[in-house]
């Protein structure tokens, strides 16, 4: 049973795109949903990246789900792997490339750290594409590629 999906974050536009993906995986399942946000010690947009979390989790919560934030202190990996243990995360939902469909190091590095050592599920979405809205249908098509997960609008 899936009771909490863990979204971690980093601050940038692509990593937020897995936030709708996850948010229609909890309210499938009636889990909630851990919005968390890796912050570096002493950045200077705290403000805009607390803004950003609290926005986030105002629109998933207004589709329904039940949501709560954290931040990761520390910027890297590590940190927020160690918030989803916390957590007791049951599944991790995150971003797998970048804006162009590039690999990042950034994304790189926190999706196989999740993948090798969260001990859990991991769902890797493309940041790539336009994520659908909070409230929409949709289906979730599995590749066999490692890193390649795609979601498409449900047509009816």
């Amino acid at each position: 049973m899936i009771a909490t999906i863990f979204v971690p974050l980093d601050g940038s536009a692509g990593s937020a795109q897995a936030a709708p993906y996850a948010a229609r995986l909890a309210r499938s399942t009636g889990a909630r949903l851990v919005l968390c946000l890796a912050a570096p010690p002493a950045a200077r947009d705290d403000e805009e990246r607390a803004a950003h979390l609290t926005g986030l989790a105002a629109r998933v919560a207004a589709s329904g789900v039940a949501v709560e934030t954290a931040v990761a202190a520390g910027a890297t990996p590590d940190a927020l792997l160690a918030a989803a243990r916390r957590r007791r995360a049951d599944l991790v939902v995150l971003a797998a490339d970048g804006p162009d469909g590039a690999w990042p190091s950034r994304a790189a590095r926190i999706a196989d750290l999740f993948l090798q050592c969260a001990g859990v599920p991991v769902l890797l979405v493309p940041a790539s594409r336009a994520a659908p809205a909070l409230g929409e249908d949709c289906l979730l098509e599995v590749r066999s590629t490692r890193y390649e997960v795609r979601m498409t609008s449900d047509e009816r």
